[in-house]
């Protein structure tokens, strides 16, 4: 399989892509039942780093300047790690692998103070909506986070075969009536009247998407460009080849001295080979740690769509914090 050098992204050529019957009859397969204790706590993987971002979010205020930002980055450095780079801004946070249990007691403090200020009559609260993008035929994240976390008013759902909703990426925007205004400019704004603008989420999570998609990168951007800026998060989890058997390619010294740089190891050749990801033919993209600090450092060259902070949790899950 190609490996790009940049981004230590590997792909399945075209040629060897599936048909879209084909893939939908290999998910129709998947066994992924909400009320299994073993899936749902291999959700937490996602829920858990997700959550502890929200609930700093929901705690510390909705609204957030930029010094308000670092300060949320801050607080979720502190909960889940500390930077892995030593940078201080787009840092890469790595998870304790047995802080779940820290984590999730955190989340439960922060549910308690969320409550106590709502009982307190201070300011109105904070809420959050979010999408579940590919959630399949039994969305379950969204259904564990509405049950765990007091703060989300609604998660929106979408699967390009199960729930083929296109109406969860635009906001309807009310046409103004061209009678009431000059017909030359009745003309000249009517079609962006009829634009409707694009839906914006607090969070969005893709859990076993990312491996599915034959243009990942260019979707991974869709999706981040419906990220709520000031602290809106997109959560990726996808099983990534640094976290298999490695093998050194460069020094670290090496790695630093560029942002974009590949990272220090890359998947053992027989290990990747005998890894049980890529025996699902629906799964055409594998990620390494440095695919992300790509997409952030591309993103970041673009207007409104900088990345404040990057969460790698574990060797399967990408937490981005927009600007």
């Amino acid at each position: 399989m190609p490996v790009d050098k940049i981004t230590r992204c590997v792909y399945v050529p075209p040629a060897f892509h599936v048909t879209a019957t084909e893939e939908r009859q290999r998910y129709d397969e998947h066994v992924n039942d909400g009320s299994q204790e073993g899936y749902r706590r291999f959700l937490e993987q996602t829920l858990l780093p997700t959550a502890a971002v929200l609930a700093l979010r929901a705690t510390l205020g909705r609204t957030y300047e930029d010094d308000a930002v670092a300060r949320l980055v801050a607080h979720c450095e502190a909960v889940l790690g500390a930077p892995a780079d030593g940078s201080a801004a787009g840092s890469v946070v790595a998870a304790n692998a047995n802080g779940c249990d820290a984590v999730s007691a955190a989340i439960a403090d922060a549910a308690r103070l969320w409550s106590q200020q709502q009982q307190g009559g201070g300011a109105p609260a904070t809420t959050f909506c979010g999408l579940d993008f590919g959630c399949g035929p039994g969305p379950t994240l969204s259904a564990m986070m509405l049950d765990r976390l007091p703060w989300i008013r609604s998660v929106a759902l979408y699967d390009k075969f199960y729930f083929p909703d296109e109406s969860v990426w635009w906001d309807s925007v009310p046409r103004a009536s061209p009678a009431r205004r000059p017909r030359a400019e009745a003309d000249a704004t009517e079609d962006a009247a009829e634009a409707p603008a694009p839906r914006l989420y607090d969070f969005i999570t893709a859990t076993e998407v990312a491996e599915h998609l034959s243009d990942a990168g260019r979707e991974l951007r869709r999706l981040w460009g419906h990220v709520r800026p000031q602290g809106g998060i997109l959560a990726v989890q996808t099983s990534r080849t640094d976290g298999i058997i490695r093998r050194p390619l460069v020094s670290s010294a090496a790695v630093s001295s560029s942002a974009c740089a590949p990272a220090a190891t890359t998947p053992d050749a027989v290990a990747f080979a005998q890894w049980h990801y890529i025996r699902d033919p629906t799964h055409v993209t594998f990620f390494h740690a440095a695919s992300f600090r790509y997409l952030g450092a591309r993103w970041n060259e673009q207007p409104g769509m900088r990345v404040a902070a990057m969460f790698l949790c574990g060797p399967s899950v990408a937490v981005l914090v927009k600007a």
